[in-house]
Protein backbone atom coordinates (compact mmCIF):
# COMPACT_ATOMS: atom_id res chain seq x y z
CA UNK A 1 0.00 0.00 0.00
CA UNK A 2 1.62 3.59 -0.79
CA UNK A 3 0.66 6.39 0.99
CA UNK A 4 -0.09 9.41 -0.26
CA UNK A 5 1.81 12.66 0.03
CA UNK A 6 -0.37 15.32 -1.02
CA UNK A 7 -3.57 16.70 1.42
CA UNK A 8 -6.55 15.91 -0.27
CA UNK A 9 -9.91 17.20 1.32
CA UNK A 10 -12.96 14.47 -0.27
CA UNK A 11 -16.68 15.69 -0.35
CA UNK A 12 -19.28 13.41 -0.80
CA UNK A 13 -23.21 13.01 -1.16
CA UNK A 14 -24.98 9.55 -2.08
CA UNK A 15 -22.93 8.25 -5.20
CA UNK A 16 -21.21 11.94 -5.96
CA UNK A 17 -17.66 13.20 -4.53
CA UNK A 18 -15.70 15.86 -5.26
CA UNK A 19 -11.67 15.39 -3.90
CA UNK A 20 -10.32 19.00 -3.98
CA UNK A 21 -6.75 19.43 -3.90
CA UNK A 22 -4.09 22.18 -4.20
CA UNK A 23 -1.74 19.83 -6.29
CA UNK A 24 -2.60 17.02 -8.76
CA UNK A 25 -0.97 14.34 -9.91
CA UNK A 26 -0.63 10.44 -11.25
CA UNK A 27 0.13 9.74 -7.17
CA UNK A 28 -2.65 11.50 -6.44
CA UNK A 29 -5.01 10.38 -9.15
CA UNK A 30 -3.71 6.55 -8.22
CA UNK A 31 -4.32 6.33 -4.47
CA UNK A 32 -8.17 8.07 -4.97
CA UNK A 33 -8.96 5.27 -7.63
CA UNK A 34 -6.64 2.99 -5.65
CA UNK A 35 -9.42 3.63 -2.24
CA UNK A 36 -12.65 4.00 -4.03
CA UNK A 37 -12.56 0.66 -6.11
CA UNK A 38 -10.34 -1.23 -4.03
CA UNK A 39 -11.63 -0.17 -0.87
CA UNK A 40 -15.45 1.09 -1.09
CA UNK A 41 -15.60 -1.09 -4.07
CA UNK A 42 -17.33 2.20 -5.95
CA UNK A 43 -17.40 1.68 -9.68
CA UNK A 44 -15.80 5.10 -11.22
CA UNK A 45 -17.64 6.32 -14.07
CA UNK A 46 -14.70 7.80 -16.34
CA UNK A 47 -17.07 9.06 -18.98
CA UNK A 48 -17.91 11.67 -16.14
CA UNK A 49 -15.08 12.02 -14.58
CA UNK A 50 -12.28 14.51 -14.91
CA UNK A 51 -9.88 16.95 -13.05
CA UNK A 52 -10.41 20.69 -12.97
CA UNK A 53 -7.89 23.26 -12.47
CA UNK A 54 -9.55 26.08 -11.05
CA UNK A 55 -6.51 28.13 -12.44
CA UNK A 56 -7.56 27.96 -16.25
CA UNK A 57 -9.69 30.78 -17.51
CA UNK A 58 -13.64 29.91 -17.28
CA UNK A 59 -13.02 27.28 -15.34
CA UNK A 60 -15.82 25.45 -13.57
CA UNK A 61 -17.54 22.73 -11.63
CA UNK A 62 -20.76 21.47 -11.37
CA UNK A 63 -22.14 19.51 -8.16
CA UNK A 64 -24.81 18.64 -6.91
CA UNK A 65 -27.13 21.15 -8.87
CA UNK A 66 -25.04 24.09 -8.32
CA UNK A 67 -22.36 24.85 -10.28
CA UNK A 68 -18.88 26.90 -8.64
CA UNK A 69 -16.63 28.89 -10.23
CA UNK A 70 -14.07 31.78 -10.06
CA UNK A 71 -14.31 35.68 -10.68
CA UNK A 72 -11.61 38.20 -10.32
CA UNK A 73 -12.56 40.34 -7.57
CA UNK A 74 -14.57 44.22 -8.51
CA UNK A 75 -12.66 46.01 -6.96
CA UNK A 76 -9.04 45.46 -8.71
CA UNK A 77 -7.05 44.17 -5.92
CA UNK A 78 -6.40 40.76 -8.01
CA UNK A 79 -8.17 38.54 -5.83
CA UNK A 80 -10.24 35.62 -7.52
CA UNK A 81 -13.79 35.15 -5.38
CA UNK A 82 -15.48 31.68 -5.30
CA UNK A 83 -18.83 31.42 -6.65
CA UNK A 84 -21.95 29.08 -6.33
CA UNK A 85 -24.79 29.77 -8.53
CA UNK A 86 -27.58 27.15 -9.48
CA UNK A 87 -26.39 25.02 -12.46
CA UNK A 88 -28.40 25.22 -15.70
CA UNK A 89 -28.96 21.97 -17.57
Amino acid sequence: MRRCSVTCICIGYADDFVVLARYQGTGLTGWIESKLEGWLEWEINREKTRVVNRKEEGASLDFLGFTFRYYEDLQGRGWRVLQANPATD
